[in-house]
């Protein structure tokens, strides 16, 4: 899991500019991240492959008072045994 976070962290960029917005302007319920002055998270899907495994990420993007933005926490990494297969397959096949 340790090397999976490192992998995802050092490859934000990349998560970012191909996930989905799965679910927008959510309200930070209840205020309990008004410390650290988040409004709202935005709730992303992408599938991320790690050099041996696939994986489908959820995150979110804060959405801060002052306007900035910030990735803010990974909520779930589900293992996807078909996409796994299926780039394992593609690869041997080059």
């Amino acid at each position: 899991m340790k090397k999976l976070n490192t992998d995802v962290n050092y490859n934000i960029q990349e998560l970012l500019e191909n996930s989905k917005n799965i679910l927008p302007n959510e309200p930070d319920k209840g205020n309990r991240h008004k410390k650290q002055g988040i409004v709202s998270f935005d709730t992303r899907l992408v599938n991320f492959y790690d050099g041996n495994n696939a994986y489908q990420i959820e995150f979110s993007i804060a959405k801060l008072k002052d306007g900035n933005k910030v990735a803010y926490a990974k909520r779930q990494f589900d293992y996807d045994d078909n996409l796994t297969k299926k780039i394992k397959a593609d690869e041997a096949r080059s």
